[in-house]
């Protein structure tokens, strides 16, 4: 934003990424994953295909990458936590109390995300955060939860 670029979220996901840029006509979207997608090629992430594209850039402008980068990254944690009973957490109202709870611990410095892995008995935590202290104490929190679900 403070580069005069629009920034939308969408859910996980290549489709949810794509779905988005076709109807807001925007040309660049990514997942945490590493999946890039530039919307005017291919409706997915291809990485050498985007990799290939960035070295077009660069030397197009026969600048260092570092010229054109915003560096300025938040840490990102995560932790799979293994259980059977994924979708079932996932929306259980005390798990998105827990994590509505913790979001407000990190005071807009930070997010929060927990979702039910697609493809395995995964609860994915994804907490962008710098300060370690607090982190560790959400997620502390987070797998206990899940892991004393597993008990009922």
């Amino acid at each position: 934003k403070k580069m005069g670029i629009d920034f939308i979220r969408t859910d996980v996901g290549d489709h949810f990424v794509e779905a988005e840029l076709a109807s807001s006509g925007m040309q660049l979207g990514g997942e945490p994953a590493g999946h890039i997608i530039l919307h005017d090629y291919e409706k997915t992430g291809d990485g050498v295909f985007c990799a290939t594209q960035l070295c077009k850039f660069l030397k197009m402008t026969a600048e260092p990458l570092s010229m054109h980068a915003n560096l300025q990254l938040v840490k990102q944690h995560s932790l799979n936590l293994e259980t059977e009973k994924k979708n079932q957490i996932a929306k259980d109202k005390g798990f998105t109390y827990l994590i509505e709870e913790q979001k407000i611990l990190l005071k807009g410095k930070g997010r929060i995300i927990a979702r039910p892995s697609g493809t395995e008995n995964l609860i994915r935590i994804m907490i962008e955060c710098d300060n370690e202290i607090l982190v560790k104490s959400i997620l502390k929190k987070i797998r206990n939860f899940v892991e004393n679900y597993k008990n009922y």
